[in-house]
């Protein structure tokens, strides 16, 4: 058993200095820009990539059972092959191991439907991806001010 001011990292190490996210997204672009805007903000983070939804679901567990590791976010983007982000949002939600760990949707599209059920199913948050550079540091710095300063989650 930990603190809760801690949080378990994924090679066992315990840090109140860093948040731990996952970025499940199958375009690398994306997902090294947003990593690169989350940097950029000099929050200390460990973050990890997910090709996909499949390979997602396997960190998740992976982690659970090796070190009890679980995110303080995920930020999932919603067209993805294999497992699209809705589904594994289904999962994530539905799993009590899982369903405490806040979900950003992470998507191109606009859809007022998706995001509605999005949010239906249990998504933190529904954020539509930028098209500018200055609108991705916008982003960065929202999920920086609601989720790693203000809605951190830790681990039990």
């Amino acid at each position: 058993m930990c603190d809760k001011n801690f949080v378990i990292m994924k090679d066992n190490a315990i840090s109140d200095q860093k948040s731990y996210i996952i970025i499940a997204d199958d375009d690398r672009d994306d997902q090294e820009l947003l990593e690169a805007a989350l940097t950029e903000l000099n929050f200390p983070l460990q973050i990890d990539m997910a090709r996909d939804g499949v390979d997602l679901l396997e960190q998740l567990k992976l982690n659970s059972k090796k070190t009890r590791a679980f995110p303080s976010l995920i930020i999932l983007d919603i067209n993805m092959p294999r497992k699209n982000g809705v589904e594994v949002l289904k999962e994530i939600k539905s799993d009590s191991s899982f369903r405490h760990i806040p979900v950003i949707m992470y998507s191109t599209s606009p859809n007022n439907e998706a995001k509605t059920g999005c949010y239906a199913l249990g998504a933190s948050l529904y954020i539509r991806k930028p098209a500018s550079h200055h609108e991705l540091n916008e982003v960065a710095k929202t999920i920086q001010d609601l989720w790693m300063e203000v809605a951190r989650t830790s681990v039990v």
